[in-house]
């Protein structure tokens, strides 16, 4: 995990290859086909990207 171009930690563990089905939700989650779980505060400056970014990507785009 990156916060402002900087990672603040590591966590790699081999999970199964999964394929997403309907929109990205950021703030909430879904249990029971029921939206829960809202975030309190406030989000901002979100970036999704498909695939890996190099850890010189993620400082470029930091910097941007």
């Amino acid at each position: 995990m990156y916060i402002n171009g900087v990672q603040v930690a590591s966590d790699w563990a081999p999970y199964p290859e999964w394929h997403a089905s309907g929109s990205t939700t950021i703030g909430r989650s879904r249990w029971d086909n029921t939206e829960s779980d809202y975030f309190p505060g406030e989000i901002d400056s979100v970036r999704i990207y498909q695939g890996v970014l190099s850890d010189d990507d993620i400082a470029y785009l930091a910097g941007s």
